[in-house]
């Protein structure tokens, strides 16, 4: 018996695992597309946005076909799709955002209200959680010493976190119509690397931390939001919510 248990706890946590991935995979396509979608094209030398993307799916080891096969379905229907902006409470009161990218706008609202009912919390009527959030642009950068890193907060620089010194690894948060100044400045410098350039919405203030046991009600209901086929990124008010 003691065999047999072994095994299927093997197998369960390999399930686990690879169902984990096929969520990570999924929501990595779903940036790619709306990259192309925001950036203004699938070819990643004329489009940054969509060129961190792959590079951030790359580093999450996404086969290329994966990544190719989103850069097409894009091309193929991607453009006849909407932009859909969702509010919602999860439990405790937790602020929610999601971002989708559909093409049946009621069938998006009908399967993520259900989520949300099934999880204990609701959608919200629009604007009653989007206050609580700032709209960002966030920058991963490479290569630069925290006295080059603190040059940039004259630019429209709100926040900057250093991620790893060592590998002098900086994430800034910028007000987006001031990004471009920040980027002008970076290709000066050939060995500075942009690993993440991406649009953010980030909670003004925290309700607790993500990891907390107590909001594992709140975690079950973003990962159910997450690995929804139409759902591009999903925001709320916890602090270490990666």
């Amino acid at each position: 018996m003691s065999g047999h248990s072994k095994w299927a706890n093997i197998k369960h946590k390999k399930e686990a695992e690879d169902k984990k991935r096929g969520t990570v995979f999924s929501g990595l396509s779903k940036q790619i597309m709306a990259s192309i979608r925001e950036g203004g094209g699938s070819d990643p030398e004329m489009n940054p946005k969509l060129r961190a993307v792959i590079k951030k799916a790359r580093e999450a080891n996404m086969p290329r076909d994966n990544i190719d096969r989103a850069i097409k379905s894009f091309e193929k229907k991607a453009f006849q799709a909407e932009e859909l902006l969702l509010e919602g409470y999860a439990e405790g009161g937790v602020g929610v955002i999601i971002e989708t990218l559909t093409d049946s706008r009621n069938r998006t609202l009908s399967e993520l209200k259900f989520i949300f009912k099934t999880c204990g919390g609701g959608l919200a009527e629009s604007g009653a959680v989007l206050f609580q959030f700032e709209r960002l642009r966030k920058l991963l950068i490479e290569g630069l010493t925290e006295e080059e890193a603190l040059d940039f907060l004259d630019y429209g620089v709100v926040d900057l976190k250093a991620i790893d010194k060592k590998k002098k690894k900086f994430e800034f948060w910028v007000e987006p119509g001031k990004a471009t100044k920040i980027l002008i400045k970076l290709k000066k410098n050939p060995k500075l690397k942009v690993l993440v350039d991406e649009l953010v919405f980030r909670a003004k203030d925290t309700l607790g931390d993500y990891k907390d046991p107590a909001f594992s009600r709140v975690r079950e209901l973003l990962e159910e939001l997450s690995s929804h086929e139409d759902v591009v990124s999903v925001y709320c008010n916890l602090k270490n919510k990666e």
